[in-house]
C-alpha cells in the first residue's frame, strides 16, 4: 500500500452529504448531478442505493424512465444512471454518489455480524467507481462506517448545493417481488439473495442459486435439466412434483435440497 504522498492520483475529500429523508437525498442527488453533467456533456454519473436491490430499482427506473445498470444498458445511451452496490462493478463514473448510507441500513442490522463484510465490501466497490468526484449520502444518523472516518470527508448538506421547494421523484419500493407471485419474474440466483425473503438462507444454498440458477437452462446428456433461466422455472419445476424430482435433490444434495423446498415450494 503506497503511502498518499507517493500516490499517483489525487482529487478532492469526497463528501458526507446530509439530507432531510431519503427522497430528498435522491432527488437532490439527480439534481446536483443534472447541473453539473449540462456542462460537462461527456461525463458519466451515477447513483447507487444502498440497502435495495437491483430489482426494486430497475422497475423504479422503468416507471420514471430513468436509465439502470442492469447488464443490458449501453453507457453511451445516457450519463445518469441508478444502480445498487454491486452493479456497478466493473464501471467508472465521473461523479458517483452513494445514498441511504444511514446508521438503520448499512450494514444490514437484520444481518448477522458475520454476514457484514459482504455488505461492507460491495459499499467499497461502488465508492472506488468514482474517478473525480465522490459523495456518500445519508439521512438521519450516518452509518457507524462513516462515523468513525468522518475526517477524512468533506461534512455538509444537500441543502447547499441544490435548491428546490419538492422532491419530484419518490424512491424504490422493497420487495417489489413477492415469492408466492414469482411466476411474473425474472430473477436470477443472485437476484433472489438480495430479496428480504432470502434472510436466513444458509450459504450452500445461497452458492447453489448462484450456480444453478444463472439465466440459461441448462440439460446434461440424457436430457435432465441441470441449470434454470430463472427463480420462477425452479419453482415451477420444484413444485411439479414430477419425475425430476431425483434430480433435483442430486443436483442440490439431499440436506439443501430440503432447504430449498422448505423457502421456495
Amino acid at each position: 500500500i503506497l503511502s498518499p504522498e507517493f500516490a499517483n492520483f489525487s482529487s478532492p475529500k469526497p463528501f458526507l452529504r446530509h439530507g432531510i429523508s431519503l427522497q430528498n437525498e435522491f432527488n437532490s442527488a439527480l439534481l446536483y448531478l443534472n447541473s453539473i453533467l449540462d456542462e460537462n456533456k461527456k461525463e458519466k454519473g451515477c447513483i447507487a442505493f444502498c440497502g435495495f436491490s437491483i430489482v426494486d430499482i430497475a422497475v423504479f427506473a422503468k416507471t420514471n424512465n430513468l436509465n439502470v445498470l442492469n447488464g443490458e444498458m449501453d453507457l453511451a445511451e445516457g450519463n445518469i444512471f441508478l444502480s445498487d452496490l454491486e452493479q456497478t462493478k466493473g464501471f467508472e463514473f465521473d461523479r458517483m454518489i452513494i445514498i441511504n448510507c444511514s446508521k438503520i441500513v448499512i450494514p444490514n442490522p437484520v444481518l448477522p455480524q458475520e454476514e457484514w463484510y459482504r455488505e461492507v465490501s460491495k459499499l467499497y466497490v461502488a465508492m472506488t467507481r468514482a474517478k473525480k468526484d465522490l459523495v456518500i449520502s445519508y439521512s438521519r444518523e450516518i452509518s457507524d462506517l462513516f462515523e468513525k472516518c468522518s475526517q477524512y470527508f468533506t461534512l455538509d448538506e444537500w441543502s447547499s448545493h441544490v435548491k428546490t421547494s419538492a422532491d419530484r421523484y419518490t424512491v424504490p419500493e422493497k420487495g417489489g417481488i413477492i415469492l408466492s407471485k414469482i411466476e411474473s419474474s425474472q430473477l436470477l440466483g443472485k437476484d433472489l439473495l438480495y430479496h428480504k425473503k432470502a434472510v436466513g438462507f444458509s450459504r450452500e444454498l445461497q452458492n447453489k442459486l448462484i450456480e444453478i440458477v444463472s439465466g440459461k437452462s441448462i440439460t446434461d446428456e440424457r436430457g435432465k435439466k441441470i441449470g434454470w433461466q430463472n427463480i420462477a422455472l425452479l419453482q415451477a419445476d420444484l413444485n411439479s412434483r414430477n419425475k425430476d424430482l431425483p434430480t433435483l435433490s442430486r443436483i442440490f444434495g439431499p440436506t439443501v435440497y430440503q432447504e430449498l423446498e422448505k423457502q421456495l415450494s
